[in-house]
């Protein structure tokens, strides 16, 4: 999968970040993605981040894990908007 984002508003007119987490009873993980809407028309995705976690010792339910799987998500998804230098308001989760 490209890892490659443009910088700039020279080729893409507008990004967005795409944020993904799941948890399920061994483990917990979240990924960001950048979509770009470039002048030409076109559209591109790429993984920039993604991080995955083993369930921890202490007993966690399902729920408890997709909560530790969305605070994963928004450590990553605050540090790519940062890096990226995306405004707040093209985040979607």
């Amino acid at each position: 999968m490209p890892r490659y984002v443009s910088e700039g508003k020279a080729t893409a007119m507008a990004t967005e970040l795409h944020g993904f987490s799941d948890a399920i009873e061994a483990a917990f993980g979240a990924a960001v993605y950048p979509k770009q809407h470039h002048y030409d028309g076109n559209i591109t995705t790429a993984l920039v981040i993604a991080k995955a976690r083993v369930k921890p010792v202490r007993k966690r339910s399902i729920p408890q894990l997709e909560l530790e799987a969305a605070k994963l998500l928004t450590r990553l998804i605050v540090y790519a908007a940062k890096v990226l230098d995306i405004h707040k308001d093209s985040i979607h989760t």
